[in-house]
């Protein structure tokens, strides 16, 4: 029986192999390949079935106007914003898990979803209660418009 300091690697390993690099720099290096094939795809599916071409095109400015509008104005802003709110929505769930120092830590555990529900509740009950509109057209009501803003303050 050999010692287990003493015994040679295996020649035969198998993997994804990065000379000089940790478990941490593969991890970030398979994120950030992933984060680019979901972009990559939702720029080209949806609902007017685009080819990997006419996306292309369409993002270089050799197409069509209606292909650039389909990439520009529709698809490119959906997947970017999907992207950043998952981003921060990550950056968030791990900032709160270390300031807490525990791993299983959720919105919950500091009062947060409870202060944003509570504030969105009285936006909605004192908002429309304070500014009344005059005009019968004007549908919208106060607390919808702003009611983001009121939870953020209210999870603050």
């Amino acid at each position: 029986m050999t010692h287990p300091a003493t015994t040679t690697p295996r020649a035969g390993r198998r993997g994804m192999r990065i000379p000089g690099a940790g478990p941490v720099a593969r991890l970030l290096l398979a994120g950030g390949l992933s984060l680019v094939v979901v972009i990559v795809a939702g720029v080209q599916l949806g609902a007017v079935e685009l080819t990997w071409s006419q996306v292309w095109a369409g993002l270089t400015g050799d197409s069509t106007q209606h292909v650039q509008r389909v990439v520009f104005e529709l698809r490119l802003p959906r997947t970017l914003t999907g992207a950043l709110i998952g981003i921060h929505f990550a950056l968030s769930g791990w900032l709160l898990q270390l300031l807490s120092r525990n791993p299983l830590a959720e919105a919950g555990i500091l009062g947060i979803s409870a202060g944003a529900s509570l504030v969105a509740v009285v936006a909605f009950i004192i908002g429309d209660w304070l500014v009344s509109s005059a005009d019968p057209y004007n549908n919208t009501s106060f607390a919808l418009q702003y009611l983001p803003l009121f939870a953020m303050a209210g999870g603050w």
